[in-house]
C-alpha cells in the first residue's frame, strides 16, 4: 500500500514540478543567434499568443538573433494567419510572424512581387518605403537592415474605430455631428494622399483605422500597387470596370487564394462626390508639379 502511495505522491510531484517549470518559463528563442528559426518556431508561437489571449498579464521575452530580444507585454492583435502584434511599452509594438514564412520563389518570380505567405514583411516595407513618397499616413516603422526579415517595430496606435465601423450607418449615426464632421473631413485629407494610386495592395476595411491622434491610418497593405495613368482612372476606394476584369482574370487563370486580389473598402454614398473630386484635384496638382519639373530639365 505504502508503495503504491509512494509512486502516486513522486507523479504529483512530478506533474506540479513540471507545470511550475512550464509556468516560469517567459523566455521564447525565436531565431537562433547567427540566424535562421529557432526549433519549434511555430509552436512557440501559439504559446506566446495563448499566453496572453489566456488573459496572463505577464510579460515574456522575445528572443532573435545577435542577441537581440524583447520584453513584451500584451497582445494588441494578430491577422488571420500572417503576423501577431505585441506592445513592447514606449509607444511601440512588435510584430513577429505566426508561423514560419512559406517560398513560394516561382510564383514570386512569374508574378513579378513577393507573395505574402513568402515573406509578408518584404511585402509591406517595400510597400511602405512606396507609399510614404506620397505622405499617405501610415504607422512609422523603424527598419533594421539586421532584422528585417525577423520582426518589425512600429509605433503603436491609440485606435479609435476601423474602416468597416466607418461603413456601418448605425455606427455613423452614433458618432456625435461635429465628431462625424472632424472624421469625414479627416477622410478627404486622408483621400487626398492616395491621389498617385488607383490601387494599393490589400486596401481592406480592416487595415484602415481612425486613430484618436492622427485620423485615418493605413496600418497594413501588400506591394501590389498600380499608379494612376490618367485623371479619371479610379481610385483605392471603389472597384471599377478595369479592377473586375482583372478579378474576373485572376479567377479563370485558376489563381491560389493566397494571391493578392483587388481590395477596395468602399465609400458611403453621401461622401462619394466629396472623396472623387478630392483625388481629382490632387491629381491635377501632381501634374502639374510634374509638368513644371519637366520644364526646368
Amino acid at each position: 500500500m505504502w508503495k503504491r502511495n509512494k509512486v502516486f505522491i513522486y507523479l504529483v510531484l512530478f506533474f506540479l514540478g513540471t507545470g511550475t517549470a512550464k509556468s516560469q518559463n517567459h523566455n521564447y528563442q525565436l531565431f537562433k543567434e547567427k540566424g535562421g528559426y529557432a526549433h519549434a518556431y511555430n509552436r512557440k508561437m501559439q504559446e506566446i499568443i495563448s499566453h496572453f489571449e489566456s488573459g496572463n498579464t505577464e510579460s515574456l521575452v522575445l528572443g532573435f538573433s545577435k542577441g537581440q530580444s524583447f520584453k513584451v507585454y500584451g497582445l494588441v492583435g494578430k491577422g488571420d494567419f500572417f503576423n501577431a502584434i505585441f506592445d513592447i511599452g514606449d509607444g511601440k509594438v512588435l510584430r513577429v510572424r505566426q508561423s514560419k514564412k512559406k517560398l513560394f520563389a516561382p510564383l514570386s518570380i512569374m508574378f513579378g512581387y513577393h507573395l505574402p505567405l513568402m515573406d509578408s514583411f518584404y511585402t509591406y516595407k517595400s510597400a511602405y518605403l512606396e507609399l510614404i513618397k506620397s505622405n499617405i499616413p501610415m504607422p512609422k516603422s523603424y527598419f533594421t537592415e539586421t532584422h528585417d526579415s525577423e520582426f518589425l517595430v512600429q509605433e503603436k496606435l491609440d485606435i479609435a474605430f476601423y474602416y468597416s465601423d466607418y461603413m456601418k450607418p448605425e455606427f455613423r449615426k452614433s458618432l456625435g455631428k461635429e465628431e462625424l464632421e472632424k472624421v469625414e473631413k479627416d477622410l478627404i485629407s486622408f483621400a487626398k494622399t492616395t491621389a498617385r494610386y488607383h490601387q494599393i495592395g490589400d486596401f481592406r476595411e480592416d487595415n484602415i483605422i481612425y486613430d484618436k491622434n492622427r485620423g485615418w491610418v493605413l496600418v497594413d497593405m501588400w506591394n501590389n500597387m498600380g499608379e494612376a495613368g490618367s485623371m479619371d482612372d479610379g481610385n483605392v476606394f471603389e472597384m471599377n470596370e478595369r479592377d473586375s476584369a482583372a478579378i474576373k482574370a485572376r479567377h479563370m487563370a485558376t489563381v491560389p487564394d493566397f494571391m493578392p486580389a483587388v481590395y477596395k473598402p468602399g465609400l458611403p454614398d453621401h461622401m462619394r462626390e466629396a472623396i472623387d473630386f478630392a483625388i481629382l484635384e490632387s491629381r491635377r496638382e501632381l501634374l502639374s508639379k510634374l509638368c513644371r519639373k519637366t520644364a526646368k530639365q
